[in-house]
């Protein structure tokens, strides 16, 4: 009887850990799964360097290099008020609230995958680091055009590109993982899949306690994952995608390059697109439409772009 019992609590035991493996729904809840085109905003320097002949040159940078100074701690804020809340509301009880409330991001991260050189394509964990390239839904904003602003003209561009012709908004072979997502700005949808989130785990807890050292991991791994996706609300006015690269530390196919800005070090990473991804070209206010235009067609058309949606933003400003 003891060893059915075992194999019983075995089984169950397994079912749980693969329960923990599949819980990544993120995936599911926030891949930018719309054919429509997303659009990235540059400077006329950024778009004359990511255009070139033959291949689109997109920068990523490093996740912990962008502009906002809160990347990646606005989730724990929320995650915090939700473990609360549930306490509070008797969802949790203490011994778990003390467990997973104070959670620290992962220092290293892996993925698995099979390797395919490999007779019996065995499961082989990478560490690995992760790069950001930034898009708007939003074809011709104000906010956005105002990150391009130099001398009181709007001189930048944006391109609009499409990665679902070629399947390029998820892509997943053994040294790097290229995948969209949209970002989250209300808060009220953060907290929602958060608590989804802790109350799986929970009922995980309930019944496997000996496996809380697990449940912190993946709930620790789970975070820093959103935490690239959920950003500050006072950001919403870039309608932003996210293409996030993941890229294996021991690669040799993508070289880690540096630049500065305003007294900063960026790590980022150059990724190529095909220049079939490219869809359209938006030129910023107050530039010169007619003569920007003729420049834009022709660079395109030297460069073997087959791109004729080139228009004009239609923003009514003077200056």
């Amino acid at each position: 009887m003891r060893i059915h019992e075992k194999d019983k609590q075995d089984a169950d035991l397994e079912v749980a850990l693969e329960c923990f493996r599949n819980s990544w729904d993120y995936d599911e809840l926030f891949h930018y799964n719309s054919s429509t085109p997303i659009y990235h905003y540059t400077s006329p320097k950024g778009f004359f360097n990511i255009l070139q002949a033959g291949n689109v040159n997109l920068w990523f940078s490093r996740y912990d290099s962008l502009n906002d100074v809160m990347e990646g701690k606005n989730i724990f804020k929320i995650y915090q008020a939700v473990c609360d809340q549930l306490r509070e509301s008797q969802l949790i009880n203490e011994e778990f609230y003390q467990a997973i409330y104070d959670l620290q991001i992962p220092g290293k991260e892996f993925f698995s995958y099979y390797d395919e050189s490999s007779n019996t394509s065995e499961i082989k964990a990478q560490e690995y680091e992760r790069y950001l390239c930034c898009f708007s839904k939003n074809r011709d904003s104000l906010p956005m055009w105002n990150y391009y602003s130099k001398e009181g003209k709007y001189e930048g561009y944006n391109i609009g590109f499409s990665f679902f012709d070629m399947h390029l908004h998820s892509t997943h072979v053994n040294d790097h993982i290229l995948k969209l997502y949209t970002v989250v700005y209300d808060d009220r949808e953060k907290a929602n899949q958060i608590k989804k989130k802790i109350l799986f785990y929970y009922s995980l807890f309930k019944n496997f306690k000996n496996q809380i050292t697990t449940i912190r991991n993946f709930l620790s791994t789970f975070l820093k994952s959103l935490s690239l996706i959920f950003k500050e609300s006072c950001f919403s006015h870039e309608e932003e995608v996210r293409a996030i690269l993941t890229v294996s530390t021991n690669q040799n196919r993508f070289e880690v390059k540096h630049r500065q800005k305003n007294g900063y070090d960026i790590p980022y990473i150059e990724y190529s697109l095909p220049i079939t991804a490219v869809k359209s070209i938006t030129i910023g206010p107050l530039l010169d439409e007619k003569r920007t235009r003729e420049e834009v067609a022709s660079m395109l058309v030297d460069r073997d772009y087959n791109v004729t949606d080139i228009r004009a933003s239609q923003i009514p400003i003077r200056y």
